[in-house]
């Protein structure tokens, strides 16, 4: 049959074919959008439009509106591409669970979360560690947030990409992340972000003086754990047990 090699062909067919279950579903199979084409029995057939999303996610468009509002339908036509949502039912754009699946098919499918949940920290939070992408649809507010865009850099450093352009601007902010790590992928990625040579000096400064101070941090608990444990300033019920010559030498308070 001819919908079996293209699908839309069964808008040629005859209204008697258009409502048979078996031409239309092969029709649908092979291009999800020909559910326009059928009979407006078939529809409203579950099974019919569960066929045509999971080929084509898009055709949620021309679904009657209760599937629009159908859990299944919405979560196998997002799955097919997250663009569906578009046409998803209003309340299943507040549902986390759902958004939150969409997330990990593509970060912009966070575009048609709801407002609240676009400005829900943790839910923002949770978003960004599936795709960094998603944090561009983020509320304003949460993107000029300093303290949160530095953590999300933790995860990820792209995020700063999508913090507010004042933001990103703000030379005192570039150091502050600097400062927080100064690992050669972040300082690399901060300088290719910033087209002053003076903040591109001052983050390769940051990023030596905090290497310095880090690594000086290392060598001071390495020498504080081979050394000797230290026999004043401590007072336990019992004593304590200081190593001398080898033999636990008595007890003594500190007073």
């Amino acid at each position: 049959e001819a919908v079996a090699q293209d699908g839309l062909a069964l808008q040629f067919a005859s209204w008697e074919l258009r409502g048979d279950m078996e031409v239309a579903m092969k029709a649908i199979r092979q291009n999800g959008m020909a559910l326009s084409f059928a009979s407006l029995r078939l529809r409203a057939n579950k099974q019919v439009i569960l066929a045509a999303v999971q080929e084509n996610g898009l055709a949620l468009g021309v679904a009657a509106p209760e599937f629009r509002q159908d859990r299944d339908i919405v979560r196998a036509a997002m799955k097919n591409n997250f663009l569906a949502l578009r046409f998803a039912d209003r309340s299943l754009l507040r549902d986390p669970e759902l958004i939150m699946e969409a997330v990990e098919v593509s970060g912009h499918a966070m575009q048609f979360a709801s407002m609240q949940l676009r400005a829900d920290k943790d839910f923002v939070r949770k978003a960004v560690a599936r795709s960094v992408w998603a944090l561009g649809f983020a509320a304003p507010d949460l993107r000029r947030d300093r303290v949160f865009m530095l953590e999300l850099m933790g995860t990820n450093n792209m995020a700063f990409e999508f913090a507010d352009p004042e933001l990103r601007g703000d030379s005192a902010f570039i150091l502050e992340a600097t400062q927080l790590d100064a690992s050669p992928q972040r300082v690399h990625y901060l300088k290719s972000m910033t087209t002053s040579p003076t903040v591109r000096s001052r983050i390769e400064r940051r990023s030596r003086v905090a290497l310095r101070s880090r690594t000086e941090g290392l060598q001071q608990s390495a020498a504080a754990l081979h050394g000797e444990r230290p026999r004043t300033g401590l007072a336990q019920t019992g004593g304590w047990l200081a190593s001398t010559g080898g033999r636990p030498a008595m007890a003594t308070t500190v007073r």
